[in-house]
């Protein structure tokens, strides 16, 4: 069996695979891929190219010979047939003419087959009733080529035009027929192919319904029935086909949906051929990895198309399997069932034979690298066959890279820096296993013209026109053999494993890039994997260098490259941060905080919605002072309370406060910056501090949070989810560069340190200012010299003006100015104690009813504790026996009495009360770790 269109059967696996889910439901699956084949279309379309048929053209020129004259046989037997059909009276007619004609145009064949000897009067049968059996659904055929797509409406059911299938089938098995016979006695038959088709009905689920369809390929015809076939591994090519001539864009999208399958289901694929048939319109489609090139159109009721069209089925069933898509390098041992890959070391320039013990990863896409990863192991060189287990696993990548950086002069060759990382990490035995080690790689060698050439898409595209050949990127087709093979990392078996695996990963991108100069820049999950040595232990591994470069060449550049995988790529990537990429700026970009735009400044959500700005810049400010009151109580440094309120602030000009009340955005950001910050606090701690504040600013007693109460589950979601808010509309940015830094060094620049109320005031300043959206709008040396600039003033204290001194520290002097108005302006703003905080307050708060539910909620709470008290008594009281509870009872009546110590009394009650609730709660389940009233 051919090479050309069989796969393995053995399962892959999933050492390195970035393949789908399992459980995914195939019905999003499919959404997803149809998606994919429409922005394949909409993006890498190429139309009405009149030299994409060149390319199917075989490349040996005695081959091409050999077609030429094929085609234009099988093109006047073609005629013959139609002008016979077209001419007949009635149908007895016609079928008495068309046995002729099959008479006619099978002599050829059969004067041929006479000379072959033994098995003539066999050969005489076979071809008779092959070519017979072609022609007699010729009525099909003319019944297409018939059809005027103009006279019909593209919403006549399909029923009601001819069968195209049914068409295409005949036509394509009439040629393949014809050139069986005419070339059953030259040299290249063997290499030849029979070409025919196969259908299978599938239902595909869509937004408008569902309904079936009928899905064509073209394969070679091996004589064993191929209406079996239920996948695209026996296909050389996909065929798409509509009723009428309008659904030209609906059969380019169905057929980069299927071609996709081609490139899944076969290993030895480098590009891929496709038809759209819509009506009698006929254009082939070449796929290549960020292009698809159509052709002008054949139309097959004219004589000219369909000379055109014979003369491209012709071609394709006698050019090199190459010329098809197929790569020589991947041969498929049927014998032996399995697959065998050549690599040449660019090195050595030799050529090494590995045999594919599974796949672990194929093309999952129509555009792009169509990496793909083999597990195998090194063709033993005698002739006694040794078993796999003999030879060392290797791990084989084969990809189709560019060899420039996209929108950049940075070369990517992963093949030379791994084998610079070999050299130069050779004498650090440390270093063993956290990379991968080059055995073999470079280009991969295609036979040309008497000789060999580089694998790439000039290659590919060698009969395309200049101008088509310039709009398709280039790409070089690298394989590289390396070592150890590893794990994807959710294998790991436990977190300490995985700890290791990241420590590893961490420490040879750090060698990499101090001894060899080399940037990865695509660390995500699916570039991380892991090994085990003899003893079961695991070492962590960097792979995929694609996208690497030398750090030098970053500085060729001041736009980024926006390489690597999306969620894991760099803030300043994904801004496309505009700072010149030099090794003294690389930390410049990680660290810019991101500023509101002029549209978001001049009316934030909350705006839109109908608040008034002085009610949301007086909740943000509230917001802002539970954050540092909580925080203070909680002993947590300034840094953690300041990056709390600037995330605060970031979010609320992505969202409005009537979506996401205050409370929820309170404890979520609290949250979230102990994290980012490094100093964690646990949940329960944040939720009960942040409620003792809310209750002491509205009066509430100050009654610690049960653990199992309602009010606290309340609590706990609402951070839960003020968190994942925060995270999402941020894009998960919680980098805060805040001006404490700027601010000392700027203070002693200006020899102001030595005064005794500037270096102060400027850092209260600062702290205030976190109150505003001043971190938001400016950057954090504006906001330092606007604070300093406030304070000297304050002071009486001269700064100097030649040269200005804001000009040293890169402000603006309108910008200065700027910041400090808003701290005058936040003096005179006086912030009530009373903000709504949740949803139900906020609508309070709209109707003006707020203050008074605060006040009924007080008396209600203080009364219930008053009662809570009272039996606590009683039950102390019972403890205690007659005569102990008559003293208990006496006295607290007595202290119960005094107006001056009642609150100190409560208050020390309170405490022991709640401290009694939190234990008995502990012994219910020691789950819970202690807690300390503050």
């Amino acid at each position: 069996m051919s090479t050309e269109n069989v796969q393995s059967s053995e399962s892959s696996t999933c050492l390195g695979a970035r393949s789908t889910n399992k459980y995914a439901s195939i019905g999003n699956l499919r959404h997803s891929c149809i998606a994919e084949a429409e922005q394949t279309v909409n993006e890498g379309l190429i139309q009405d190219i009149s030299s994409v048929l060149d390319a199917a053209e075989p490349a040996d020129e005695k081959r091409r010979s050999w077609a030429n004259r094929f085609a234009a046989e099988v093109y006047e037997k073609l005629e013959a047939v139609i002008s016979s059909a077209q001419q007949s009276d009635d149908a007895g007619t016609g079928a008495k003419r068309s046995c002729e004609v099959s008479s006619l145009s099978v002599e050829p064949a059969l004067k041929k087959a006479k000379t072959v000897g033994g098995v003539a009067s066999a050969t005489h049968s076979e071809l008779l009733d092959s070519e017979q059996t072609a022609l007699a659904s010729h009525s099909q055929l003319i019944q297409w080529i018939s059809f005027q797509s103009s006279s019909e409406d593209p919403s006549t059911p399909a029923s009601h035009g001819p069968d195209i299938q049914s068409g295409i089938s005949a036509l394509v098995g009439f040629v393949g027929q014809a050139i069986a016979g005419m070339a059953a006695d030259i040299a290249c038959y063997d290499s030849m192919r029979k070409l025919s088709t196969f259908q299978k009905v599938e239902s595909i689920a869509t937004d408008d319904g569902s309904y079936q369809q009928l899905d064509i390929a073209l394969t070679m015809d091996t004589g064993s029935c191929t209406d079996t076939v239920s996948d695209h591994k026996d296909a050389l090519m996909m065929v798409a086909v509509k009723q009428f001539a309008q659904e030209q864009h609906r059969a380019y999208r169905y057929l980069a949906y299927r071609t996709r399958k081609l490139f899944t289901t076969q290993p030895n694929r480098r590009f891929a051929w496709g038809l759209t048939v819509c009506a009698t319109t006929v254009r082939a489609c070449l796929f290549v990895h960020d292009k698809v090139l159509s052709s002008e159109a054949m139309d097959v009721s004219t004589s000219n198309g369909r000379r055109t069209f014979v003369t491209l089925l012709t071609n394709w069933s006698m050019c090199e399997s190459w010329r098809l898509g197929y790569d020589p390098t991947i041969r498929y041992d049927a014998g032996l069932k399995h697959w065998e890959i050549d690599v040449c070391d660019s090195e050595t320039q030799l050529t090494r034979s590995y045999i594919c013990a599974s796949i672990c990863c194929n093309a999952y896409s129509t555009f792009g690298r169509h990496t793909r990863c083999f597990l195998a192991h090194e063709k033993p060189t005698d002739s006694a066959r040794a078993s796999d287990q003999d030879f060392p696993k290797v791990l084989i990548k084969d990809a189709w890279a560019r060899p420039i950086s996209p929108g950049s002069d940075i070369v990517c060759d992963e093949v030379a820096y791994l084998r610079e990382i070999r050299d130069a990490l050779a004498d650090n035995n440390t270093l063993d296993g956290t990379y991968p080690r080059l055995e073999a790689g470079g280009v991969v060698q295609i036979k040309y013209a008497g000789g060999v050439a580089d694998d790439n898409t000039q290659l590919m595209l060698k009969d395309i026109d200049e101008n088509t050949h310039a709009k398709v990127p280039a790409r070089i087709h690298r394989r590289i053999v390396m070592s150890p093979v590893g794990e994807p990392i959710h294998n790991l078996k436990s977190i300490d494993e995985l700890i290791v695996v990241v420590g590893d990963v961490m420490a040879a991108h750090s060698a990499i890039a101090k001894r060899c100069g080399l940037l990865h820049r695509d660390l995500s999950a699916n570039n991380i994997m892991f090994h085990r040595d003899a003893n079961g232990g695991v070492r962590g591994m960097l792979i995929d260098f694609d996208n690497a470069c030398r750090i030098t060449d970053m500085e060729k550049t001041e736009q980024p490259d926006c390489v690597g995988t999306l969620p894991f790529m760099s803030i300043g990537n994904l801004e496309l941060s505009d700072v010149k990429r030099t090794p003294e700026n690389m930390g410049r970009l990680s660290l810019r905080n991101p500023l509101a735009t002029p549209e978001q400044i001049a009316e934030s959500p909350s705006q839109r919605q109908g608040m008034s700005a002085d009610i949301e810049a007086s909740m943000r400010s509230y917001a802002c002072h539970l954050i540092q009151a909580s925080g203070t109580i909680l002993c947590l440094p300034q840094l953690v309370m300041a990056t709390a309120q600037v995330l605060l602030q970031r979010f609320y000009y992505l969202a409005s406060i009537q979506d996401f009340p205050l409370r929820g955005i309170v404890l979520g950001t609290l949250f979230l910056a102990c994290k980012a910050e490094e100093n964690p606090q646990t949940i329960r701690n944040i939720i009960n501090v942040v409620d003792i504040v809310v209750k002491r600013d509205r009066g509430y007693p100050e009654v610690v949070t049960d653990g199992y109460d309602s009010e606290y589950y309340e609590l706990k979601n609402e951070m839960v989810i003020g968190e994942m808010q925060v995270l999402r509309w941020l894009a998960f940015n919680v980098q805060v560069e805040l001006p404490y830094g700027l601010l000392a060094n700027y203070l002693r620049s200006l020899e102001l340190t030595d005064q005794e109320r500037v270096p102060q005031l400027a850092w209260n300043y600062v702290n205030d200012l976190l109150r505003t959206p001043v971190y938001v709008c400016f950057q954090p040396e504006t906001i330092a010299c606007g604070a300093i600039f406030l304070a000297a003033r304050e002071c009486s204290v001269g700064l100097p003006t030649s040269p200005p001194w804001w000009a040293v520290f890169d402000a603006n002097a309108e910008d200065v100015v700027q910041v400090a108005k808003a701290i005058r302006a936040l003096q005179a703003r006086k912030v009530p104690h009373i903000m709504p905080l949740s949803a139900r307050e906020l609508k309070m708060y709209g109707e003006g009813v707020l203050d008074k539910h605060i006040a009924q909620m007080r008396r209600e709470m203080r009364d219930k504790l008053d009662a809570e008290l009272a039996f606590a008594s009683q039950e102390k009281n019972v403890d205690e026996g007659d005569g102990g509870g008559k003293r208990s009872q006496t006295e607290h009546v007595n202290y119960g009495t005094r107006p001056k110590s009642r609150r100190g009394v409560r208050d020390s009650t309170l405490r022991d009360h709640n401290w009694r609730r939190h234990t008995s709660s502990r012994s219910r389940d020691t789950r819970h770790s202690s807690y300390r009233p503050h």
